[in-house]
């Protein structure tokens, strides 16, 4: 299920468990309905949050859709609708992009392909050992690390694509990093 109130997207997972809340792209918040954290091992875990990621993302693009369609700004998905060869290499560009997304220990790691399709890695024993919310706050790190990295990716494919100059990696991901 997934809902939209005022630039903010909800989602909750498959099995109704856990619930997450993003604004503007960025993850705001995610808990587990009481009780059920503790029942879950990795692999379930790990395709509960996987779907969840995609359930937000989905929207997330369904609201970005919206918002252009009030401004009458026209947003092309497919590249053989594209306005120009460059247009096409960027949509070309995001069905082919890889990104991944993980906290500093690597307890949670979360890989996104052609920016739609949501895989999560959970190191194992992580569900047993971490308490509730140190997972959550685990998970929330990596997806946030996920979000910045896409977000890198996509400008340094505009830039390639589009060719606006050079751009300094380095400060780029520094600068998302706030």
């Amino acid at each position: 299920m997934t809902r939209r109130v005022s630039g903010t997207v909800e989602a909750t997972s498959p099995d109704g468990c856990v619930k997450a809340r993003s604004r503007g792209g960025r993850l705001e918040a995610l808990a587990f309905r009481p009780g059920t954290y503790a029942g879950y091992t990795e692999e379930p875990l790990r395709g509960q949050l996987a779907r969840l990621g995609t359930l937000l993302y989905v929207e997330h693009e369904r609201a970005a859709r919206a918002a252009a369609d009030t401004v009458g700004v026209q947003q092309v998905t497919d590249p053989a609708a594209a306005r120009n060869e460059a247009e096409a290499a960027f949509l070309r560009g995001l069905q082919n992009m890889s990104v991944v997304g993980s906290t500093a220990r690597g307890l949670v790691r979360f890989k996104i392909d052609g920016m739609a399709r949501w895989r999560c890695r959970i190191a194992p024993g992580t569900p047993a050992q971490l308490p509730e919310s140190a997972f959550v706050a685990e998970t929330v790190e990596a997806a946030g690390d996920l979000l910045r990295r896409s977000t890198i990716a996509k400008i340094i494919l505009k830039n390639k694509c589009f060719g606006s100059g050079k751009i300094d990696e380095n400060r780029l991901y520094e600068t998302l990093a706030r």
